[in-house]
């Protein structure tokens, strides 16, 4: 990951409320819907939120019916972690 793309991806990946949903998408997919009701936000700001993931590379998103349904995309996943890591 280029250091462009590292600081837009930490800069997504800062807030706590986005990082707890990264972590909760770990599990499978959910709905922006679900999403909100798990992290305790609105239903605006949870899709606030995956509008600011999706451009930052680190989910998916897919309209099902009425539905968004988000993803987390586990290769970007992998690599916040890899550059987490001191070793």
């Amino acid at each position: 990951m280029d250091a462009v793309a590292f600081l837009q991806t930490a800069a997504a990946v800062a807030d706590p409320t986005r990082l707890r949903m990264l972590i909760r998408l770990g599990g499978g997919p959910l709905s922006v819907g679900q999403l909100a009701t798990v992290v305790d936000v609105t239903q605006p700001a949870a899709s606030y939120h995956v509008a600011k993931m999706h451009s930052a590379g680190l989910v998916g998103v897919r309209r099902v019916g009425c539905r968004t349904v988000v993803r987390r995309i586990e290769r970007r996943w992998a690599s916040i972690l890899a550059a987490l890591d001191p070793a």
